[in-house]
């Protein structure tokens, strides 16, 4: 499974804009499948009377996961495996 971070969506979306078909589907060679997620939110706590104990934390970038091998027009945007990963394809 290949994590990916871009700056932006605009910044993704103009790295898949040749491979992207008339439905807006991205086709890149050698990738299986493609999973836009976004902005990542980690949700903050609240007590019961729902004062805020710890806020909510967006994480830069926009991210997206992929399945296959890394184009190298994004081959910059990979990044580490997180640790708790937001989302994953089945089985990986």
């Amino acid at each position: 499974m290949i994590f990916l971070r871009f700056p932006d969506e605009q910044t993704y979306l103009s790295a898949v804009a040749p491979y992207m078909d008339d439905e807006g589907n991205v086709l890149l060679p050698g990738i299986s499948d493609i999973s836009d997620i976004g902005e990542i939110t980690i949700p903050g706590e609240q007590d019961i009377d729902g004062t805020i104990i710890t806020p909510s934390v967006l994480l830069d970038g926009y991210h997206v996961n992929m399945l296959g091998d890394v184009p190298p027009e994004i081959a910059e945007y990979v990044i580490d495996r997180p640790k708790n990963p937001y989302r994953v394809f089945a089985g990986y």
